[in-house]
């Protein structure tokens, strides 16, 4: 099956389409990109090496990353020849509002931000804020909050992951969290006021890739170096 693929890997050299990246629950995604819009992006290979170019189509179900780099020939990759992909260009979340009794006054849901920590396999460790971290079978889907509040989509294949740890929780494997929540499906949308997600208080950002001079640079300095 390749639904979730735009354009076809199979297809010739096309502008980049819809990636269908998928939205974290209870958030909508807002996503600006102009039509023809390249996206633009830095796969982490393993070993560390670094390619920066543009993604062509990705199949979340074939586990397949179609990318043109910026120097050397087109590449198919698979997921577990690589350790990360970020996406440079900034998008939107926007909490869905809850309903609320007749009468009640709701007012309008903040994002959240917390600590993240993600340990991989080659014994690299991101540290980022994160508004949301969305587990999936194919890897986890990290939307990550920037020194200037601006929501980065970042996305660790399962291949590639330990685990990953939460501000106030203990650290959680993909595969225990995919048990909990996938084999249900996707949660449904929220009904009512016992859905209402818990009151937590804003923690100041502590990403460690602010201050960077490119894209590039930051990306590079999120990932800690590996023995």
């Amino acid at each position: 099956m390749t639904q979730n693929i735009a354009p076809s890997l199979a297809g010739g050299d096309q502008d980049s389409g819809d990636l269908r990246w998928p939205a974290p629950h209870h958030l909508r995604l807002i996503d600006n990109r102009a039509p023809g819009e390249a996206e633009r992006a830095l796969v982490t290979l393993l070993g560390g090496d670094k390619l920066l170019g543009t993604v062509l189509a990705i199949d979340f179900e074939q586990q397949l990353l179609d990318f043109q780099p910026e120097t050397g020939a087109r590449r198919a990759l698979r997921f577990q020849e690589f350790r990360s992909l970020f996406l440079s260009r900034s998008v939107e979340l926007e909490p869905v509002p809850m309903e609320a009794p007749p009468g009640a006054v709701m007012s309008r849901p903040r994002r959240v931000k917390r600590e993240c920590t993600v340990q991989l396999k080659d014994g690299g460790m991101l540290h980022v804020d994160v508004a949301a971290v969305l587990p999936r079978r194919a890897g986890l889907f990290l939307y990550v909050v920037n020194y200037s509040d601006a929501v980065l989509r970042w996305f660790v294949p399962v291949q590639a992951l330990v685990h990953y740890k939460l501000a106030g929780a203990g650290a959680t494997s993909l595969q225990d969290q995919i048990l909990h929540t996938c084999s249900r499906g996707r949660p449904p949308t929220p009904a009512s006021s016992s859905a209402r997600p818990r009151a937590r208080r804003a923690r100041k950002s502590r990403t460690r890739c602010s201050g960077a001079s490119s894209p590039a640079r930051t990306w590079a300095r999120c990932w800690c170096r590996t023995a």
